[in-house]
């Protein structure tokens, strides 16, 4: 079954509609109902930016979205653990740019920005 993939699934609303369908005609079958995200003809850019981010196990935030002479130049805030090194949050985002500019044909510029590691001061001493 093909549900649109910006759609949450934790109220289980949907999968148990479907399967009390099968079962009103099929009382004693045994149902399995497992949505699969699918892009949806009314998606809209944000969508799409969510969904490439999501398929990266990630969360973006503050999204803008400009056509700048016939670029699509999106900028977002993309959401890490702070503890993570600089190093590791830039190969991350830069991942994520990179399959944003495949899917956007080229077309697009993706700059995303990543979070700093945590740091935690020592006191000073006097």
């Amino acid at each position: 079954m093909g549900m649109a993939r910006s759609m949450t699934f934790s109220d289980r609303a949907t999968a148990a509609a479907v399967t009390a369908a099968v079962q009103s005609v099929l009382p004693d079958a045994d149902v399995t109902v497992q949505p699969l995200p699918r892009a949806q003809r009314s998606e809209n850019t944000f969508d799409q930016i969510r969904a490439v981010a999501t398929r990266h196990n990630l969360n973006v935030h503050d999204i803008s979205v400009q056509d700048l002479a016939g670029t699509c130049h999106v900028e977002q805030h993309v959401e890490l653990d702070e503890r993570m090194t600089l190093k590791d949050a830039h190969d991350q985002v830069t991942e994520l740019e990179a399959e944003m500019r495949t899917r956007s044909g080229d077309r697009g510029d993706p700059d995303a920005h990543e979070s700093e590691p945590a740091t935690i001061e020592k006191p000073m001493s006097w």
